[in-house]
């Protein structure tokens, strides 16, 4: 293998390893928002509540027109504050609403609504925001006046609303501008915009909970019983040795005696007859 293809190889697993490392970071330092959809990625309002007029949208161009002039002028396109999509929210004739409903955990420690809010082309939008707790009575209502650049809105929600279903939702409506050019004047809308919904619930973090394991251990017991005697002879285990010859030599010895000792005997007694019959003949 070359010199050149080890190098590559090398730098092509040093990348691929620094894009893992800065991925699980990102991960780790990520606070995730229990509001679903709430920066409009979804590139829809899924998971939202809505009536009226809103459009989740990549890029928006707010036009204007002149009274003595027939061509619309254009105006910059509106974008995110972050991501691909944002919304767009109402009109100038009819306003639009959204909402969701979540519920914060009762044992949470912190819990923060957040989200960014702008209009186009030039400020006057209005919007409304609005936090209802499960019996629908509104525990914060804030009304905003739109301006061109994104800014943020960030409010805490009191602890005792923690463990409640709590409702949110925004209304948007636009305006007609009017500006004077020259001795004509450009007529154009303002419209509601909004991005990055969030509402971050930071909870405890509980150890676990030891568990304790009782084993019982159950003794037995087996009833005594007498055992007859056995009438079947010696155990098989006596015949299977093989004696050495020093055990021969014993076992010949004491089964022998008795005969040697019977046949002394009966030579003996044989003589003693001869005898006797010798004698008794002379």
């Amino acid at each position: 293998m070359g010199l050149q293809k080890i190098i590559l190889i090398k730098i092509s697993f040093a990348f691929v390893l620094l894009n893992f490392l800065f991925s699980f970071s990102n991960c780790l330092g990520e606070e995730k928002s229990i509001l679903s959809n709430g920066d409009f990625e979804a590139g829809r309002l899924r998971a939202w509540s809505v009536e009226g007029p809103a459009k989740v949208v990549e890029t928006y161009v707010v036009w204007g027109e002149i009274s003595e002039i027939e061509d619309a002028t254009d105006f910059p396109a509106a974008g995110p504050n972050s991501g691909k999509y944002f919304l767009v929210l109402g009109d100038d004739d009819d306003p639009g609403t959204i909402s969701q409903s979540v519920k914060i955990h009762e044992n949470a420690t912190r819990a923060l609504i957040s989200f960014w809010y702008s209009c186009t082309p030039t400020t006057g939008s209005k919007l409304s925001f609005w936090i209802n707790d499960e019996e629908g009575m509104p525990l914060r209502t804030v009304n905003f006046i739109g301006t061109m650049a994104w800014k943020e809105f960030t409010y805490s929600i009191e602890s005792k609303y923690f463990g409640q279903k709590l409702t949110i939702g925004f209304q948007g409506e636009g305006i007609t501008n009017y500006q004077a050019m020259a001795e004509d004047r450009m007529k154009y809308e303002c419209l509601t915009l909004l991005d990055d919904v969030s509402l971050i619930v930071d909870e405890p973090i509980s150890p676990p909970t030891p568990t304790t394991t009782t084993t019982s251990t159950k003794i037995t017991t087996t009833p005594l019983t007498e055992t007859p005697p056995s009438r079947t002879g010696p155990p098989k285990e006596l015949f299977l040795k093989t004696p050495d010859p020093f055990e021969i030599t014993i076992i010949l010895l004491v089964s022998c005696t008795p005969i040697a000792i019977a046949a002394l005997y009966r030579s003996r007694k044989i003589r003693e007859q001869k005898k006797y019959t010798s004698k008794n003949n002379n």
